[in-house]
């Protein structure tokens, strides 16, 4: 089991992007945001949040086939 703090493995300088599907009024999607934002700060992460009402949203619900938010 790796552990976090020791930072991230290889060093290739690449950013690693996270795309979260976010519901309004939804505990599990500001729980999903909150941890992502724990993780940016030992990796090198950039998440983009798209509400689950927009297109976007839509589209990702439903190529993805997610029963729930977050994705």
């Amino acid at each position: 089991m790796s552990d976090i703090s020791a930072g991230p493995s290889g060093g290739s300088g690449s950013v690693t992007v996270v795309t979260l599907v976010h519901a309004p009024a939804c505990h599990f999607c500001d729980a999903a945001e909150a941890v992502l934002a724990q993780l940016g700060d030992v990796f090198d992460l950039e998440v983009n949040r798209v509400a689950i009402g927009s297109d976007r949203g839509r589209e990702l619900m439903r190529l993805h086939r997610a029963p729930m938010s977050p994705l």
